[in-house]
């Protein structure tokens, strides 16, 4: 995120090995919301977060166009997606 020299206050990080994302961005002063595993299929605050992380999480949904769809309401304007997502192969 460095490079990207990317501004905001609040994120949302879930999914696999998310403690020490969340650590290092408290400590650079955002705000962060933290969930292991959180209903992405289901809606969430419009416009809530700068950034959000997704890791590992995105395919195991079985909706996830429309969690996409979700996650990108959920983005304040600016606001930046961070997902991996593990596939075949």
């Amino acid at each position: 995120l460095d490079f990207m020299r990317l501004t905001g206050t609040s994120a949302l990080v879930t999914g696999y090995g998310s403690p020490k994302l969340v650590a290092e961005l408290a400590a650079r002063g955002w705000t962060v919301e933290a969930a292991e595993h959180i209903a992405l299929e289901q809606p969430l605050a419009q416009g809530s977060y700068e950034l959000i992380v997704v890791m590992g999480e995105l395919d195991t949904l079985n909706d996830l166009p429309g969690a996409l769809v979700h996650l990108r309401s959920a983005l304040a304007p600016g606001g930046l997606l961070l997902a991996s997502v593990i596939g075949a192969g």
